[in-house]
Protein backbone atom coordinates (compact mmCIF):
# COMPACT_ATOMS: atom_id res chain seq x y z
CA UNK A 1 0.00 0.00 0.00
CA UNK A 2 1.44 3.33 -1.07
CA UNK A 3 0.43 6.22 1.44
CA UNK A 4 1.60 9.84 0.23
CA UNK A 5 3.72 12.22 3.21
CA UNK A 6 2.44 15.55 1.80
CA UNK A 7 4.38 17.68 4.22
CA UNK A 8 6.51 17.29 7.40
CA UNK A 9 3.34 19.96 9.15
CA UNK A 10 1.33 16.28 9.09
CA UNK A 11 0.81 15.44 12.51
CA UNK A 12 -0.14 11.92 12.74
CA UNK A 13 -3.49 11.69 14.91
CA UNK A 14 -4.09 8.34 15.44
CA UNK A 15 -2.27 5.26 16.89
CA UNK A 16 -2.67 1.37 15.77
CA UNK A 17 -3.99 -0.89 16.99
CA UNK A 18 -2.41 -3.58 18.87
CA UNK A 19 -1.63 -6.92 17.42
CA UNK A 20 -2.11 -8.93 20.56
CA UNK A 21 -5.58 -9.68 21.42
CA UNK A 22 -6.96 -7.03 24.00
CA UNK A 23 -7.73 -8.07 27.41
CA UNK A 24 -11.78 -8.68 27.73
CA UNK A 25 -12.30 -9.00 31.59
CA UNK A 26 -12.92 -5.61 32.34
CA UNK A 27 -16.44 -5.34 30.91
CA UNK A 28 -18.00 -2.12 31.28
CA UNK A 29 -21.19 -2.67 29.14
CA UNK A 30 -22.99 -5.71 27.74
CA UNK A 31 -26.07 -5.94 25.81
CA UNK A 32 -27.71 -9.04 24.76
CA UNK A 33 -25.21 -11.89 25.42
CA UNK A 34 -21.54 -12.70 25.13
CA UNK A 35 -22.45 -14.57 21.49
CA UNK A 36 -24.67 -11.80 19.77
CA UNK A 37 -24.49 -8.16 21.46
CA UNK A 38 -21.77 -5.58 21.99
CA UNK A 39 -19.64 -5.57 24.73
CA UNK A 40 -17.79 -2.57 25.70
CA UNK A 41 -14.64 -2.93 27.45
CA UNK A 42 -10.99 -1.19 28.75
CA UNK A 43 -8.04 -2.60 27.55
CA UNK A 44 -4.32 -1.25 27.52
CA UNK A 45 -5.69 2.18 27.76
CA UNK A 46 -8.06 2.23 25.53
CA UNK A 47 -11.67 1.62 24.94
CA UNK A 48 -12.31 -1.39 22.78
CA UNK A 49 -16.41 -2.76 21.51
CA UNK A 50 -16.57 -5.70 20.71
CA UNK A 51 -20.01 -6.86 18.28
CA UNK A 52 -20.53 -10.45 17.19
CA UNK A 53 -23.84 -10.83 14.64
CA UNK A 54 -25.52 -12.84 12.44
CA UNK A 55 -27.70 -12.51 9.62
CA UNK A 56 -29.40 -15.04 6.79
CA UNK A 57 -29.90 -13.55 3.47
CA UNK A 58 -31.56 -14.78 0.21
CA UNK A 59 -30.08 -14.13 -3.74
CA UNK A 60 -30.85 -15.32 -6.68
CA UNK A 61 -28.49 -15.96 -10.19
CA UNK A 62 -26.98 -13.22 -11.62
CA UNK A 63 -26.48 -13.98 -15.30
CA UNK A 64 -29.24 -15.33 -17.89
CA UNK A 65 -27.89 -18.76 -17.45
CA UNK A 66 -28.12 -19.66 -13.92
CA UNK A 67 -31.44 -16.71 -12.86
CA UNK A 68 -33.75 -19.64 -11.86
CA UNK A 69 -30.82 -20.54 -9.21
CA UNK A 70 -31.62 -19.42 -5.65
CA UNK A 71 -29.17 -19.19 -2.82
CA UNK A 72 -29.35 -19.01 0.37
CA UNK A 73 -26.07 -16.92 2.86
CA UNK A 74 -25.06 -17.14 6.21
CA UNK A 75 -23.19 -14.62 7.49
CA UNK A 76 -21.47 -13.91 10.92
CA UNK A 77 -19.60 -11.23 11.71
CA UNK A 78 -17.20 -10.36 14.45
CA UNK A 79 -15.97 -6.51 14.72
CA UNK A 80 -13.60 -5.69 17.40
CA UNK A 81 -13.27 -1.57 17.24
CA UNK A 82 -10.65 0.20 18.77
CA UNK A 83 -11.39 3.98 18.27
CA UNK A 84 -8.12 5.07 18.72
CA UNK A 85 -6.66 2.83 16.04
CA UNK A 86 -5.60 4.04 12.53
CA UNK A 87 -7.92 1.15 10.89
CA UNK A 88 -10.88 1.37 13.39
CA UNK A 89 -11.86 -2.05 13.11
CA UNK A 90 -10.80 -5.17 12.73
CA UNK A 91 -13.56 -7.28 11.12
CA UNK A 92 -14.04 -11.57 10.32
CA UNK A 93 -16.62 -12.44 8.39
CA UNK A 94 -18.01 -16.05 8.39
CA UNK A 95 -19.60 -16.84 5.27
CA UNK A 96 -21.42 -19.87 4.11
CA UNK A 97 -23.77 -20.42 1.26
CA UNK A 98 -26.54 -23.10 0.24
CA UNK A 99 -29.57 -23.66 -2.47
CA UNK A 100 -32.42 -22.51 -1.89
CA UNK A 101 -33.77 -25.92 -1.52
CA UNK A 102 -34.95 -28.57 0.51
CA UNK A 103 -32.75 -31.32 -1.50
CA UNK A 104 -29.60 -31.24 0.59
CA UNK A 105 -28.47 -29.65 3.80
CA UNK A 106 -24.59 -29.14 2.42
CA UNK A 107 -23.25 -26.09 2.13
CA UNK A 108 -21.78 -25.11 -1.13
CA UNK A 109 -19.01 -23.43 0.17
CA UNK A 110 -17.87 -21.61 3.57
CA UNK A 111 -15.27 -18.62 3.89
CA UNK A 112 -13.61 -16.47 6.86
CA UNK A 113 -12.53 -13.05 5.01
CA UNK A 114 -11.36 -10.54 6.98
CA UNK A 115 -13.00 -6.70 5.92
CA UNK A 116 -14.86 -4.39 6.80
CA UNK A 117 -18.65 -4.54 5.38
CA UNK A 118 -19.87 -7.76 2.87
CA UNK A 119 -22.93 -7.44 0.99
CA UNK A 120 -24.74 -8.43 -1.83
CA UNK A 121 -24.22 -6.65 -4.76
CA UNK A 122 -25.83 -8.05 -8.21
CA UNK A 123 -25.05 -11.51 -8.06
CA UNK A 124 -21.81 -11.54 -6.18
CA UNK A 125 -21.31 -11.93 -2.47
CA UNK A 126 -19.18 -8.38 -2.30
CA UNK A 127 -16.55 -7.58 0.61
CA UNK A 128 -15.07 -4.08 0.87
CA UNK A 129 -11.96 -2.89 3.06
CA UNK A 130 -11.57 0.81 3.95
CA UNK A 131 -8.97 2.43 2.95
CA UNK A 132 -7.75 5.13 5.84
CA UNK A 133 -6.15 8.42 4.97
CA UNK A 134 -5.47 8.57 1.18
CA UNK A 135 -5.43 5.25 0.71
CA UNK A 136 -8.12 3.40 -1.57
CA UNK A 137 -11.13 1.08 -0.32
CA UNK A 138 -10.58 -2.69 -1.55
CA UNK A 139 -13.55 -4.49 -2.94
CA UNK A 140 -13.68 -7.90 -3.84
CA UNK A 141 -16.37 -10.11 -5.20
CA UNK A 142 -16.75 -13.93 -4.94
CA UNK A 143 -18.78 -16.03 -6.89
CA UNK A 144 -22.40 -17.53 -5.52
CA UNK A 145 -22.09 -21.16 -6.89
CA UNK A 146 -18.44 -22.20 -5.70
CA UNK A 147 -17.11 -18.87 -3.32
CA UNK A 148 -14.45 -18.00 -6.06
CA UNK A 149 -13.19 -14.59 -5.65
CA UNK A 150 -13.03 -13.60 -9.27
CA UNK A 151 -11.84 -10.21 -8.78
CA UNK A 152 -10.46 -7.12 -7.06
CA UNK A 153 -10.74 -3.60 -7.17
CA UNK A 154 -10.12 -0.11 -6.11
CA UNK A 155 -11.82 2.23 -5.52
CA UNK A 156 -12.06 4.92 -7.80
CA UNK A 157 -10.56 8.57 -6.37
CA UNK A 158 -14.02 10.48 -7.91
CA UNK A 159 -17.79 9.13 -8.68
CA UNK A 160 -17.27 5.11 -6.80
CA UNK A 161 -19.54 4.25 -9.42
CA UNK A 162 -16.78 2.62 -11.89
CA UNK A 163 -15.68 -0.21 -9.27
CA UNK A 164 -16.63 -3.34 -11.90
CA UNK A 165 -17.93 -1.77 -15.23
CA UNK A 166 -19.80 -4.43 -17.49
CA UNK A 167 -20.66 -5.11 -20.45
CA UNK A 168 -23.38 -7.80 -21.78
CA UNK A 169 -24.98 -8.77 -25.20
CA UNK A 170 -28.21 -8.47 -25.44
CA UNK A 171 -30.55 -11.64 -26.24
CA UNK A 172 -27.58 -13.80 -25.28
CA UNK A 173 -25.55 -14.90 -21.90
CA UNK A 174 -22.07 -13.28 -23.26
CA UNK A 175 -21.34 -10.18 -20.10
CA UNK A 176 -18.24 -9.37 -19.17
CA UNK A 177 -16.80 -7.61 -16.12
CA UNK A 178 -13.75 -4.74 -16.15
CA UNK A 179 -11.81 -4.00 -12.64
CA UNK A 180 -8.38 -2.35 -12.06
CA UNK A 181 -6.03 -3.32 -8.51
CA UNK A 182 -3.93 -0.47 -7.76
CA UNK A 183 -1.03 0.04 -5.08
CA UNK A 184 -3.31 2.42 -2.93
CA UNK A 185 -5.61 -0.02 -0.94
CA UNK A 186 -4.92 -1.82 2.13
CA UNK A 187 -3.40 -5.42 -0.04
CA UNK A 188 -1.19 -4.66 -2.77
CA UNK A 189 -1.62 -7.21 -5.81
CA UNK A 190 0.45 -9.92 -5.85
CA UNK A 191 2.72 -8.40 -8.72
CA UNK A 192 3.71 -5.71 -6.79
CA UNK A 193 6.02 -8.04 -4.92
CA UNK A 194 8.21 -8.87 -7.43
CA UNK A 195 7.85 -5.55 -9.93
CA UNK A 196 8.17 -2.18 -8.16
CA UNK A 197 7.04 -0.07 -11.01
CA UNK A 198 3.43 -1.75 -11.05
CA UNK A 199 0.50 0.70 -10.91
CA UNK A 200 -1.78 -1.90 -10.75
CA UNK A 201 -3.37 -4.63 -12.31
CA UNK A 202 -6.68 -4.25 -15.14
CA UNK A 203 -8.78 -7.52 -14.68
CA UNK A 204 -11.28 -8.30 -17.80
CA UNK A 205 -13.56 -11.60 -18.13
CA UNK A 206 -16.61 -13.15 -17.30
CA UNK A 207 -17.98 -14.24 -13.81
CA UNK A 208 -17.51 -18.17 -14.68
CA UNK A 209 -13.63 -17.16 -15.78
CA UNK A 210 -10.61 -16.98 -16.65
CA UNK A 211 -10.26 -13.19 -16.07
CA UNK A 212 -7.30 -11.89 -17.85
CA UNK A 213 -4.83 -9.92 -15.91
CA UNK A 214 -2.99 -6.81 -17.46
CA UNK A 215 0.10 -5.17 -15.63
CA UNK A 216 -0.03 -1.71 -15.99
CA UNK A 217 3.19 -0.47 -15.45
CA UNK A 218 5.03 3.09 -14.79
CA UNK A 219 7.95 3.72 -17.22
CA UNK A 220 9.13 7.06 -15.53
CA UNK A 221 8.72 9.12 -12.60
CA UNK A 222 5.39 10.85 -13.94
CA UNK A 223 3.68 7.69 -13.53
CA UNK A 224 5.48 5.94 -10.12
CA UNK A 225 2.70 7.14 -7.79
CA UNK A 226 -0.40 7.36 -10.08
CA UNK A 227 -3.35 5.48 -9.00
CA UNK A 228 -6.98 4.64 -10.28
CA UNK A 229 -9.46 7.86 -11.02
CA UNK A 230 -11.96 5.86 -13.59
CA UNK A 231 -12.59 2.84 -14.94
CA UNK A 232 -15.24 2.92 -17.98
CA UNK A 233 -15.93 0.62 -21.04
CA UNK A 234 -16.91 2.36 -23.92
CA UNK A 235 -19.47 1.43 -27.06
CA UNK A 236 -18.69 2.67 -30.09
CA UNK A 237 -16.96 5.59 -29.38
CA UNK A 238 -19.42 6.75 -26.99
CA UNK A 239 -18.30 7.40 -23.16
CA UNK A 240 -21.17 6.81 -21.13
CA UNK A 241 -21.77 7.33 -17.02
CA UNK A 242 -23.70 4.34 -17.48
CA UNK A 243 -21.69 1.14 -15.11
CA UNK A 244 -23.22 -1.65 -17.59
CA UNK A 245 -22.83 -1.44 -20.71
CA UNK A 246 -25.50 -3.32 -23.87
CA UNK A 247 -22.96 -4.31 -26.99
CA UNK A 248 -26.45 -4.14 -29.36
CA UNK A 249 -23.60 -4.97 -32.35
CA UNK A 250 -23.43 -8.23 -31.38
CA UNK A 251 -27.29 -8.48 -30.28
CA UNK A 252 -28.02 -12.73 -29.65
CA UNK A 253 -24.62 -13.55 -30.26
CA UNK A 254 -23.52 -16.20 -28.00
CA UNK A 255 -19.51 -17.13 -29.01
CA UNK A 256 -17.17 -14.65 -27.29
CA UNK A 257 -15.67 -13.86 -30.58
CA UNK A 258 -18.73 -11.34 -30.72
CA UNK A 259 -16.90 -9.55 -27.83
CA UNK A 260 -15.71 -6.66 -30.28
CA UNK A 261 -16.43 -3.24 -30.92
CA UNK A 262 -15.64 -1.47 -27.50
CA UNK A 263 -12.60 -0.46 -25.75
CA UNK A 264 -11.79 -0.28 -21.48
CA UNK A 265 -10.64 3.24 -21.04
CA UNK A 266 -8.47 3.45 -17.69
CA UNK A 267 -8.11 7.05 -16.41
CA UNK A 268 -5.34 7.29 -13.64
CA UNK A 269 -4.77 10.15 -11.45
CA UNK A 270 -0.85 11.50 -11.07
CA UNK A 271 0.80 13.47 -8.12
CA UNK A 272 2.65 15.54 -10.73
CA UNK A 273 1.93 19.10 -11.46
CA UNK A 274 2.74 18.96 -15.60
CA UNK A 275 0.85 15.64 -15.91
CA UNK A 276 -1.99 15.57 -13.91
CA UNK A 277 -4.19 12.87 -15.39
CA UNK A 278 -3.18 9.92 -17.77
CA UNK A 279 -5.36 8.27 -20.14
CA UNK A 280 -4.97 4.42 -21.12
CA UNK A 281 -7.50 2.98 -24.04
CA UNK A 282 -7.35 -0.73 -24.96
CA UNK A 283 -9.87 -1.86 -27.32
CA UNK A 284 -11.08 -5.45 -27.18
CA UNK A 285 -11.32 -7.43 -30.33
CA UNK A 286 -12.67 -10.93 -30.09
CA UNK A 287 -12.91 -11.00 -26.23
CA UNK A 288 -9.20 -10.50 -25.75
CA UNK A 289 -7.53 -7.18 -25.18
CA UNK A 290 -5.60 -5.68 -27.98
CA UNK A 291 -2.73 -4.19 -26.87
CA UNK A 292 -0.77 -3.51 -30.16
CA UNK A 293 -3.68 -1.41 -30.41
CA UNK A 294 -3.26 0.50 -27.15
CA UNK A 295 -3.71 3.68 -26.76
CA UNK A 296 -0.78 4.36 -24.01
CA UNK A 297 1.02 7.71 -22.84
CA UNK A 298 4.77 7.97 -22.88
CA UNK A 299 4.63 7.27 -18.66
CA UNK A 300 2.55 3.74 -19.37
CA UNK A 301 3.62 -0.03 -19.82
CA UNK A 302 1.33 -2.28 -20.49
CA UNK A 303 2.39 -6.27 -20.36
CA UNK A 304 0.13 -9.72 -20.16
CA UNK A 305 0.61 -11.18 -16.67
CA UNK A 306 2.08 -14.76 -16.58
Amino acid sequence: MRRLIWSLSVIVCCVACSEKAPDESGIRLAIGNDSTGPMRFDSAGQSWLRLRSLRWMRARGASRADADERFLVREAKTELCCQESEHESATTIDVAVWHDTTATDASLWSHRLVADEADLHEGWYRTITRGCCDSSDLYEFFRLTDGTRVFRASSDWNTGDSILPGISVPNSDLERSVAFHDTFTIDDPPEAAADTTLIGVLQYGSREGPVQRYLVLSADAISRHARLQRLALVVDDTASSLPNRALWSADGRGEPAALSGFHIRLELMTYSDSVPEIVVEIPVARDRLDLARARLHRSIRLKRAP
